[in-house]
């Protein structure tokens, strides 16, 4: 099945799925047609996605569900360190409620002020895990490159335009030879003394009659 529906069947965005993939924690099936890869997602990957979305709603992170895909003998010791994780977390975040339960919004002007009221509870605290090791911006080069293949040229379209540019080119010329032999201008406007290679004109026929094939 299409990205399309597992998103539907999962509840899960695109931006999603694709990021579980690149992150390794789903492999689905991979094929080519007509020269561009297309994943076709099976039951199982369903389940896997929704195992997946069950553990990160639970705050395990990509590295242990990974960790625990990977290698099932780990998982109480994965846990462990999980559980000792979220108890940090908590105290840290006791700590910044703390803080921020004195502090009244009026109060709070500008960056500055807020910057300066919250320091007490920040001061020694790590950042996020994702902003150590960040992924946004691969995901939106994901989904420029979605867009791209999506709305790639055609041979076709690209014939198309490669003739314009041979016609543009040989306007160019007609109008250089007007400009520079008066003597050579028709009555119609169109330089008679204008030539090219001979070269130009098998890539020219060539064009064109590539394109006549295509169209049948």
């Amino acid at each position: 099945m299409k990205i399309k529906e597992v998103s539907e069947r999962t509840g899960l965005t695109k931006k999603t799925i694709r990021y579980y993939e690149a992150e390794g924690l789903l492999s689905p099936e991979k094929q080519w047609q007509n020269g561009r890869e297309y994943r076709n997602y099976s039951e199982a990957d369903i389940q896997r996605l929704t195992k997946i979305a069950a553990l990160r709603r639970a705050r395990f992170s990509v590295e242990e569900i990974r960790h625990i895909h990977e290698v099932p003998g780990d998982i109480p010791e994965i846990f462990q360190s999980y559980r000792r994780r979220l108890q940090q977390e908590q105290v840290d975040l006791s700590a910044i409620l703390a803080v921020i339960n004195n502090i009244t919004s009026e109060t709070l002007t500008s960056e500055d002020t807020l910057i300066s009221q919250m320091k007490p509870a920040t001061v020694g605290l790590p950042l996020p895990a994702v902003d150590l090791n960040p992924h946004f911006r691969y995901l939106d080069e994901m989904e420029e490159l979605s867009q791209l293949v999506s709305h790639r040229i055609t041979p076709q379209e690209q014939k198309q335009k490669d003739i314009a540019a041979m016609g543009a080119a040989m306007y160019a010329g007609f109008n250089q030879q007007d400009s520079t032999s008066g003597s050579n201008a028709s009555p119609g406007g169109y330089g008679s003394g204008f030539d090219i290679s001979p070269a130009q004109k098998v890539a020219t026929y060539n064009l064109l009659l590539n394109t006549k094939d295509m169209d049948q």
